[in-house]
This record gives C-alpha cells, structure tokens and sequence, in this order.
C-alpha cells in the first residue's frame, strides 16, 4: 500500500487539549515527522492520517497519557493509541501498537514495557467503562492487521514476542 500525501486533513483552528496553544496543522506535520523519523512505515501514516481525519478529540477528547504523563507534548504514540481506547475498541492489539511505537521512538526497552505493563493493567478499567457506557464496538481490520505487522517487527527489531 503506498502512501499519498495528504490533502489538509486539519482545520485552521487551535488544536485545544494537550495542544491548547498550537494550531491543528502544526499538530499534524508534528506527529507525520514523527512517524517519517521512527521510520513507522506506509500503513502506520495511512491509519494515522484517517485518526486524524477523524477528529476524535473534538467528541471524545485528548489529554495524552492518562496515568505516566508525557515526558513532551505530541507523543505520537500515545496519540495513536487513545484513538482506538475513546472509540470503544481498546484491546490488546492496540496495546502491542503502542508498544511497538514507543521502542521505536527511542525509548529503552525497560521504559517501554513499563509504559506497556501500566497500560495492559488499565485496560479492564476502560473497556468496562466503554461497556457500561455502551461504547465498546468490535475492533476494526485496520488494527488486527497492523497488529500482525508489528508482533513481527516487535520479535525480528527487539527480540521480544507480543
């Protein structure tokens, strides 16, 4: 699947939440260098430019890590995780993405799977809230595939086995 570039999938408005004082597009080239600088691959920018197509923050809101906070503002990773848990989808799949971006990002391993662990240990807490809430929705082939994709680069770049 190749990458097209993207036809301003932002507005000309403040971001608001985490990024209160910057605008949506400087958002956006934020988290698309990031993805280019971790080297995350074609499918990762696909799935991130339809997150932010979907503007999930403006209904469901955005405060970045809920329970490690970021060490800087615009942690791709955690951007890219909170889509799918505020939609109702949260899973394990998701979890390992996550995971795959932060030790792609640069983070050391140990850092990495702590934020993991903290994540794995939350998510009963949030997909029982979705589910009493009547949000929890079946997880989309966007994520199991891009799961596949990296469970093998988590085992062939890091040695480890999600």
């Amino acid at each position: 699947m190749e990458y097209k570039p993207y036809t301003s999938p932002y507005k000309n408005q403040l971001f608001g939440y985490e990024f209160r004082f910057f605008s949506e597009k400087s958002v956006w080239k934020n988290y698309l260098k990031q993805a280019e600088d971790f080297n995350l691959g074609i499918s990762f920018r696909n799935n991130l430019e339809m997150i932010f197509r979907s503007r999930y923050w403006e209904t469901r809101g955005f405060d970045g890590k809920t329970f490690i906070k970021d060490r800087y503002a615009g942690n791709l990773s955690v951007f890219f995780h909170d889509y799918p848990s505020r939609m109702g989808f949260g899973c394990y799949e998701n979890d390992v993405i996550f995971l795959y971006i932060e030790l792609c990002s640069g983070n050391s391993e140990a850092w990495a799977l702590t934020q993991f662990q903290v994540v794995r240990m939350a998510r009963p807490f949030f997909n029982l809230r979705d589910y009493i809430k009547g949000r929890r929705q079946k997880k989309p082939q966007w994520i199991i595939d891009l799961y596949n994709e990296v469970s093998a680069k988590l085992f062939d770049e890091f040695n480890l086995i999600y």
